[in-house]
């Protein structure tokens, strides 16, 4: 089950995505541009400003590109993807997030039971940590290894997300201390809001040098 109505998004992207506003690259001091360092316009997207957003019950805007409030590491645009199963029977609930930004991605899974101590009910959270995680677009499938869920990304991935076919994308996690895995959906609209996050990502080249081919010859 997808985190919100596909209609409802679909109108947000169609505002996000009319006129996605350029980013201002941030250059070195040899007027090269830096990757992954862009000032954005804060009045052009939503801004989530939740303090820890890695609780399942976080005030968060899904599958499209925000600028999230962070004053630790400085704010940044991401997109959030949430998926998640509910028990008609019980209402458990099992969930992935993911936080998908231009450096890093970051992932937890959870439980959650609802729970009537005495005369009132609410929602109990186990948040599962990943430290693995592989990533599917397209044909291509990378894989990292991280840390209390989060992941560097790399140049390459980084086009990869930007270059993405529409369509839903597939990750495979695996949990800190167990040997089981699961695999989960990305939806379309983090698939499509992945150009705007990315946007400034390049293609990875690889520059042969010639080796000499032996002394000169007099």
């Amino acid at each position: 089950m997808r985190s919100s109505s596909p209609i409802f998004r679909g109108a947000l992207l169609a505002i996000a995505f009319a006129a996605t506003p350029a980013l201002s690259q941030q250059v070195d001091e040899f007027g090269d541009p830096i990757q992954g360092k862009v000032v954005f316009d804060y009045s052009e997207y939503p801004v989530v400003d939740v303090g820890d957003w890695r609780t399942p019950q976080a005030d968060i805007e899904w599958s499209i590109p925000v600028i999230v409030r962070d004053d630790f590491d400085g704010d940044y645009l991401a997109v959030f993807d949430k998926n998640y199963q509910r028990n008609i029977w019980d209402n458990s609930e099992i969930g992935v997030v993911s936080n998908w930004s231009r450096n890093n991605l970051r992932i937890y899974a959870y439980d959650s039971v609802k729970t009537c101590p005495q005369f009132w009910c609410g929602r109990r959270y186990e948040i599962r940590e990943t430290d693995k995680v592989a990533i599917k677009i397209g044909k291509e499938v990378f894989r990292m290894e991280g840390e209390d869920g989060n992941y560097p990304i790399s140049e390459e991935l980084a086009y990869a997300l930007k270059t993405a076919p529409p369509g839903e994308a597939k990750i495979k996690i695996s949990f800190e201390g167990q040997g089981n895995a699961a695999k989960n959906a990305i939806g379309k609209y983090t698939v499509s809001s992945w150009k705007t996050v990315y946007q400034d990502a390049q293609p990875v080249t690889t520059e042969v040098i010639a080796e000499d081919s032996g002394a000169d010859q007099k």
